[in-house]
Formats: C-alpha cells, sequence, structure tokens
C-alpha cells in the first residue's frame, strides 16, 4: 500500500537528484546560467514531491484509518450492507 501510494514523489525525486548532478556538472563545465536552470527544475520537482508525499499520506490515511469505530462510520456500514429500506428499518427513524 505505501510503495504504490509513493510512487509520484519517488520519480520527482528521481528527476530532482538528476537535474541537481546536471546542474553540478554544469556549473563544474563553466555554464552557470545552465546550471541555474537546472537548479529551479530540481527546487520545481522538490515541491512536486512534497505535494506527491502529501497526497500519499492522506491516502494512506484514509485507506487505513477510514474505518475505525465511530458512530459516523458504523452508519456508514449499515447503509452499505443493506438496501435503502432495510436501513430505516434498522434505524431510530421508523
Amino acid at each position: 500500500m505505501y510503495e504504490e501510494q509513493r510512487k509520484g514523489s519517488d520519480k520527482h525525486a528521481e528527476k530532482r537528484a538528476k537535474y541537481f548532478e546536471e546542474a553540478e556538472a554544469a556549473y563544474a563545465a563553466g555554464d552557470k546560467e545552465k546550471a541555474k536552470k537546472l537548479r529551479e527544475k530540481a527546487k520545481e520537482e522538490g515541491e512536486k514531491m512534497e505535494k506527491s508525499k502529501k497526497k500519499a499520506a492522506e491516502k494512506i490515511f484514509k485507506k487505513k484509518y477510514l474505518y475505525l469505530p465511530s458512530p459516523r462510520n458504523k452508519i456508514e456500514k449499515v447503509i452499505r450492507s443493506y438496501h435503502l429500506k432495510e436501513c430505516i428499518k434498522r434505524s431510530d427513524f421508523h
């Protein structure tokens, strides 16, 4: 579950690392303008990575903890497991 959700952030991390390496090589070769552009791309990938990590964490949390016992979740489980008429009969509203 974790690896599946974190694939996107891993890809961004790899791209970020690649851009940083290329930026170092460009700087060492004396091409400061290219190095600056590559560092900016690396920074953008880092921001995308953080957003992707946040989304993954939310999805993991929802999958893992959505059905913890609470009144609302109990009602949702009942509704999913019965037809509407059966839910009404079993509820306090009939």
